[in-house]
């Protein structure tokens, strides 16, 4: 379908507002690329082909359902701000009755009218009626002219300034805001959940390559393992204890392969073009070096806009506007009606003040007993509201400020383990010469082997673990989607 294919016109971000141009542009350009970079299956070649994290996250905003879908948001929220339009449009109203009987027109009487209402409780209203008959009723009685009106109907007391009407543009435009932080927030989500798998993949790709060369150390020890015990230096026991290490090695090598296998699906699970879903070619990598975010010091003002609590203080808002409409009622209605009338449009025909209608019509509870409880439920929910705020915020806060702590600990645990990793590689050469010498044991090296590939394995592990940190720390801000490399 065609729509599947449009990128997102306005997710919230500057960077997404780009003209028709530069969209039909850029999809050109990531369309060759695709078809450049997946395939069926069906050819295989040789060369690493490279899928970057930026086209990776690009691929997934122009193509992904669910990027697709954030466009309602954005719709639900510009038809909110229609309906809010809406609310002040005039009316216009028409009544016609006739009754003919035994030949005789009884009567037929016209009545029309066009309001114009405003946000206050007052309507401008011009109108007019025609009545003629045998037996007309006198009160609807116009001297066989078309009697005309202009004047207003307003409501004195409740609904003069806070009404539905009134109130109703407000909620519609909170509607419309409330839309726009959805798509925020689903599209942070979309982004934060395939940069988890895509972390993964491009980690456990990165641990292949040591165990790959962890296999390739313990062949080399097996083969120097076998001459050395030809040249009678080693026993049979040592070719044996070589070759048991040789196969360990192959094991890990191909339980890492599950697991990467299980990655590069998940990483596959997120890539779309047009409605249909890709598979990587066999050669796709994931980029070497780490995606980079911005880490800002936490703040206030970043923490109360923040889509996670504007979504709170939305619905405080709502929830306080719903509260202003249920303490007008404790107001009476007082509504005034009054219509100036001439004969016809020709200014002449307007008599003064001297021909119009008038009318109050007064309506009001005994007790307000009804009013009043929903007035009281209305605080109570607004409280019940204001202290899961309260709660949500201090927990973000709370989780920034872990979060940065815990990026802290991770960094001086890599730096330690960065120079573990130098230091046992010093150690396996060492034991490696030793060993061409016959002065180490097959169980000496592989212990110090051990310790050099286990060092760089949880070196991957703690930095995996950073990057998710960081990660997360972006997403809790929710700025993933204002990275403007994507």
């Amino acid at each position: 379908m065609a729509s599947a294919q449009r990128f997102p016109s306005r997710l919230l971000s500057r960077r997404f507002a780009r003209n028709q141009e530069e969209m039909k542009s850029l999809k050109s350009t990531f369309s060759i690329f695709l078809l450049f970079l997946f395939s069926l299956g069906q050819t295989k070649a040789q060369s690493k082909e490279e899928l970057s994290y930026q086209e990776y996250i690009q691929n997934i905003l122009l193509f992904h359902p669910l990027a697709q879908s954030i466009k309602l948001n954005e719709q639900n929220a510009e038809l909110q701000n229609m309906v809010s339009k809406g609310l002040l449009d005039p009316l216009f109203y028409t009544d016609f009755a006739n009754k003919n009987f035994n030949e005789k027109e009884y009567y037929s009487t016209v009545s029309s009218k066009l309001v114009i209402p405003t946000t206050y409780g007052v309507d401008f209203v011009a109108g007019y009626n025609y009545n003629r008959g045998y037996f007309l009723n006198p009160y609807d009685n116009t001297n066989s002219d078309v009697l005309w009106n202009i004047g207003i109907e307003a409501n004195l007391l409740q609904g003069f300034r806070n009404n539905e009407r009134s109130i109703g543009i407000q909620q519609t435009a909170l509607y419309a805001q409330q839309f726009l932080n959805q798509s925020k927030l689903q599209l942070n989500n979309l982004i934060y959940s395939a940069t988890l798998e895509y972390l993964n993949w491009q980690a456990l790709y990165q641990m292949q390559n040591i165990y790959q060369e962890n296999l390739e150390l313990s062949m080399e020890y097996a083969k120097q393992t076998k001459v050395l015990y030809q040249g009678g230096e080693k026993t049979a026991m040592d070719t044996e204890e070589a070759e048991i290490y040789l196969q360990k090695a192959k094991n890990e090598l191909e339980k890492n392969s599950y697991y990467l296998l299980k990655a590069t699906a998940g990483v596959e699970s997120y890539l779309w073009y047009n409605s249909g879903s890709l598979k990587l070619a066999q050669n796709t990598v994931p980029q070497r070096q780490i995606p980079q975010w911005n880490i800002p010091e936490p703040n206030a003002n970043d923490i109360a806009n923040n889509p996670f609590l504007l979504e709170y203080q939305q619905k405080i808002a709502l929830s306080k506007l719903e509260q202003t409409l249920k303490a007008e009622k404790l107001k009476p209605k007082l509504k005034l009606k009054y219509n100036p009338l001439f004969s016809n449009l020709n200014p002449s025909g307007f008599n003064g003040l001297q021909n119009y209608t008038f009318g109050l019509e007064l309506t009001t509870p005994i007790l307000f007993r009804a009013e009043k409880a929903q007035v009281q439920l209305g605080e109570l929910k607004i409280d019940a509201l204001e202290f899961e705020l309260a709660n949500k915020t201090r927990e973000l806060e709370i989780k920034l400020e872990n979060n940065l702590a815990l990026q802290e600990k991770l960094k001086t645990i890599n730096e330690i383990s960065a120079k573990n990793i130098v230091g046992y590689k010093k150690l396996l050469d060492g034991e490696i010469e030793l060993y061409k010498f016959g002065e180490s044991s097959v169980f000496l090296l592989n212990k110090r082997q051990e310790s050099y590939i286990t060092e760089k394995i949880k070196f991957l592990e703690t930095q995996l673990q950073l990057n998710i940190e960081r990660l997360t720390y972006t997403f809790l801000n929710q700025t993933l989607d204002a990275d403007p490399s994507l």
